[in-house]
């Protein structure tokens, strides 16, 4: 198995499945948004059960990580 850092994600609901895309910007550096460059790395397609068992997980470790965060003003 392997590893990836991701810093962009996107997902589309299909037909049967739920498509999830990862990938990580390139650029930037002053640059204006639209100069930024994408690359996508992975795209994960997942039963609709599947995707919303990921939705309540991840909801569930954020708010884990945000009440470990002091909070920003």
């Amino acid at each position: 198995m392997g590893s990836a850092y991701c810093n962009v994600a996107s997902a589309t609901s299909l037909r049967d499945s739920v498509a999830v895309n990862l990938g990580v910007t390139h650029g930037g550096g002053g640059r204006a948004p639209a100069e930024l460059k994408f690359e996508l790395l992975h795209r994960i397609v997942l039963s609709p059960l599947a995707a919303k068992h990921l939705h309540q997980m991840l909801g569930r470790l954020l708010g884990e990580h945000d009440s470990r965060r002091p909070e920003r003003r």
